[in-house]
């Protein structure tokens, strides 16, 4: 029987490239509007996911879409096209665009759902489905609100991030405290954001192929998991920290480059430190759960093989990887 999920991936990825590549705003609400129903049809086709959540999902991303659709029969009856938007100062278009991506003040809804997915979906939703909006923000860079996002991005996804005991949850306030970042590369080059994008998603993808393959999903979980092993902890260690942005892990190299080379403010540059440091506690919290019972496991004897095994392919997507890309 023919297998309809994959040609539900390539027409998601398909709507992606259109609006990246579109310069008229209906062409762009086109594209959102076909990755949107082929993101949702592959949760359809997935007998995990509760109809609750896909409904919930489905009226967010429609009330952006309308909002933008809204937009874009505006813009064709004034002649507004995508070159002039940074004069005119439109902020309406923009609202949808952080409401779809899930940035910071509009985020509310995807923690909401986070329980809720599959760490499979939740990937797909917190690193590609923000490609696109994420593009589409280059038109907005030298408005004031777009500089109010960025510090908004940063503090609710570090502050928010750390009384949380949900791994989803913690993964989301990451995702939208990476947000902040990657907001402040559009703001330097279109390359820059380019690879800090892929440096972010180098790192979440290990962390979340740990936590699917270890059933993961609270700190309870990540404190009493029984597969934990000195390979599974040094992964995790190692990725963790390049996520939080620690020397001499490439998450902090592409930190300090966008910090130095963005002419901002004093109270942005406070923001962005503090935040970091904020940030890192809710990380580092993670590793010491993960190694908290260390003393238990220390009568098991582990093979210099296994050993060897986990401190390289720890390494590698953490440092060596991202620096080749660099």
């Amino acid at each position: 029987m023919f297998q309809l999920k994959p040609l539900f991936f390539v027409i998601m990825i398909m709507g992606t490239l259109i609006s990246i590549s579109s310069t008229s705003w209906f062409s762009i609400w086109m594209g959102l509007e076909i990755n949107m129903i082929a993101f949702i049809s592959i949760l359809f086709k997935n007998s995990k996911s509760s109809a609750e959540i896909i409904m919930k999902l489905f009226l967010i991303q429609a009330i952006a879409s309308l909002s933008i659709l809204f937009f874009s029969i505006f813009s064709s009856l004034f002649n507004l096209t995508i070159s002039n938007i940074m004069m005119n100062k439109y902020y309406m278009i923009m609202f949808p665009l952080l409401l779809k991506m899930a940035s910071a003040p509009l985020h509310f809804w995807m923690p909401a759902l986070a329980d809720g997915l599959s760490w499979f979906y939740l990937f797909i939703l917190i690193s590609w489905q923000k490609m696109a909006p994420l593009f589409l923000m280059f038109n907005f860079m030298f408005m004031d609100l777009f500089f109010i996002v960025i510090m908004l991005n940063l503090i609710i996804g570090s502050v928010m991030g750390i009384n949380q005991t949900s791994m989803k949850k913690i993964m989301i306030f990451s995702s939208i405290n990476h947000m902040g970042w990657m907001l402040s590369s559009i703001l330097i080059s279109e390359i820059m954001f380019i690879y800090y994008f892929i440096i972010y998603m180098i790192s979440i993808i290990p962390i979340i192929l740990m936590f699917y393959k270890s059933n993961i999903t609270s700190l309870n979980n990540l404190l009493f998991n029984k597969s934990k092993s000195i390979m599974f902890m040094l992964m995790f260690s190692f990725n963790i920290l390049s996520m939080a942005g620690l020397p001499p892990f490439i998450g902090f190299i592409m930190k300090i480059i966008i910090f130095n080379q963005l002419k901002m403010t004093m109270l942005i540059s406070i923001i962005m430190i503090l935040t970091s440091l904020i940030s890192l506690f809710f990380y580092t919290r993670l590793i010491y759960t993960s190694s908290s019972i260390m003393i238990s496991m220390s009568k098991i004897k582990y093979t210099s093989k296994e050993m060897y095994n986990g401190i390289v392919f720890s390494i590698l997507p953490s440092i060596l990887i991202p620096m080749i890309i660099i």
